[in-house]
This record gives C-alpha cells, structure tokens and sequence, in this order.
C-alpha cells in the first residue's frame, strides 16, 4: 500500500509542475506581437465575371457505385 501511496504522490508533484510550468510558458507568449502574415495575390491572375459568381460543380467518382 506504501508503495502505491508514494507513485500515486509522485505523480500528483509531476502534474502540478508541469502545469505551472505551462502556464508561465502561456502567460510568457502572450507578451509577444503576432505580426499578420501579409499575402498579396496579383489581380491579374483571378478569374471569374464582374458580378462575384463562382462556378461550382460537383461530379461522381469514377469507379464509385450510385
């Protein structure tokens, strides 16, 4: 029963390190500034009509059956 007391207690000082130590990693990354990524796609390469609609089409699998 000892046994089981001491790796049940072990196991309870190994959670709670590692949840303090979690949390000042959490509260540590919330002092950095994320910067937005900036991605910049020509317009000449978009296509479509003036009005905004898109084209959807859905097709079956070749080899399925239905």
């Amino acid at each position: 029963m000892e046994k089981t007391q001491k790796i049940i207690v072990v196991l309870l000082i190994v959670a709670i390190v590692f949840s303090v130590i979690s949390t000042f990693l959490n509260l540590s990354l919330i002092n950095f500034e994320f910067q937005p990524v900036n991605v910049k796609i020509p317009g000449n390469n978009i296509e479509g009509n003036p009005v905004g609609n898109v084209g959807f089409n859905v097709e079956q699998n070749p080899g399925s059956a239905g």
